[in-house]
């Protein structure tokens, strides 16, 4: 499904990530956990060219791609296969909950008018919100809204979902109903790498937990290892402070 080796990003003298392979393979859900800073939510980004990074060689979908080196015609195409919800939710407040669904369905992947509208509504609907349709963002709560960021990533039929630390915007009282909708992808057997401080939920949901600091991996396991007395001790301090 995916694999990404030696990859390096910088800015100026700061190495954010440092040498770091990974891989996921499909129908996987991988969680990244680790203190602020630790490259997570940079490594995401690499992964759909929203970061372009120093080096690194990403295989995807049958093709290898020179991380470095994609332009932008191609980082668009890598794109329609790859999902990707944002700390912010990353809604056009111009649109309604529909139309910010439908806008990448007819610009990116050629849909009709009437296509896209029909896809949105089907989206809405798999993330609840389907009466939600004709409502703007500023008529939705933070959790609403990220449920349509939910329903616009799984829009286009991605072969993998990203998730930057989907909940860190919003209140506690709405975290669970974002989490739950999260948790119904994973048991659906979608490919996906969530970037999270929900320790408990990625305990939960993952078939790996993978551990960064200073830009490095320092353990990728399953999530009984991860969590129990015997992991790395940088990862055991991490756990038991929360």
């Amino acid at each position: 499904m995916l694999k990404i080796e030696a990859l390096k990003k910088s800015y100026g003298n700061n190495v954010i990530i440092s040498d770091m392979n990974f891989e996921i393979k499909k129908g996987e859900v991988v969680s990244i956990i680790g203190p602020s800073g630790s490259g997570k939510s940079t490594f995401l980004k690499t992964i759909n060219q929203l970061v372009k990074p120093d080096s690194g060689t990403m295989h995807f979908n049958g093709l290898i791609y020179d991380m470095s080196n994609i332009d932008s015609s191609i980082a668009s195409d890598l794109r329609k296969h790859i999902g990707m919800v944002f700390q912010n939710f990353g809604l056009f407040s111009h649109l309604t909950a529909a139309d910010n669904i439908a806008l990448g369905l007819e610009k990116a992947h050629g849909y009709s008018k009437k296509e896209s509208q029909k896809k949105a509504l089907e989206m809405l609907l798999l993330v609840g919100l389907e009466h939600k349709a004709s409502a703007y963002p500023n008529e939705l709560s933070g959790g609403q809204q990220q449920r349509v960021g939910i329903a616009r990533a799984l829009s286009s039929s991605p072969a993998l979902l990203l998730f930057d630390e989907p909940t860190s915007a919003l209140d506690p009282e709405l975290v669970s109903e974002v989490l739950a909708v999260i948790k119904a992808l994973a048991e659906s057997g979608n490919t996906m790498i969530i970037v999270t401080h929900e320790m408990s939920f990625a305990k939960e949901i993952s078939d790996r937990i993978i551990f960064m600091d200073n830009g490095q991996i320092i353990m990728n396991d399953t999530p009984e290892k991860v969590f129990s007395d015997n992991a790395h001790p940088r990862v055991k301090a991490f756990t038991s402070s929360l």
